[in-house]
């Protein structure tokens, strides 16, 4: 006595790189390849493999990109740190000049302290403060 058996089964096509044949897997195989990159064969023998499944190019997109985030963050706290530091550096010289104290040699002249004194006597508070210069 005889029975038939009928299977059903989901196939993918594919072309082979080398000789250009094309042919059909099945999907779960096709998806395993894929997945774990080992070789399989076109019908005419031919060696055939996955090189980059598409998680695998998305993880790599994603980790340059993370990459180049923490690239520029840590470019924008560099340029805050030098720029606080020119700020102080700016403040330290202003308060030496209200005070009468040369820049370039450090010696103190009462001319230039009692100048500041009286004739600029808010560039002290105002400007080191702003930023600005004296007038």
């Amino acid at each position: 006595m005889g029975f038939a058996v009928t299977q059903s089964q989901e196939l993918e096509t594919d072309t082979c790189a080398v000789c250009g044949v094309l042919f059909a897997m099945p999907a779960h195989l096709t998806k395993a390849r894929r997945s774990d990159k080992q070789i399989f064969f076109c019908p005419n023998g031919h060696t055939l493999s996955f090189t980059k499944s598409e998680v695998d190019r998305l993880k790599e997109e994603l980790a340059r990109e993370k990459e180049a985030a923490q690239r520029a963050r840590d470019e924008s706290a560099r340029k805050d740190r030098l720029l606080s530091a020119a700020r102080g550096q700016a403040t330290k010289i202003k308060k030496r000049i209200s005070n009468g104290v040369c820049p370039c040699c450090n010696r103190t002249f009462i001319n230039l302290h009692r100048h500041m004194g009286t004739k600029h006597p808010d560039w002290k508070e105002q400007d080191i403060e702003k930023g600005g210069a004296a007038s």
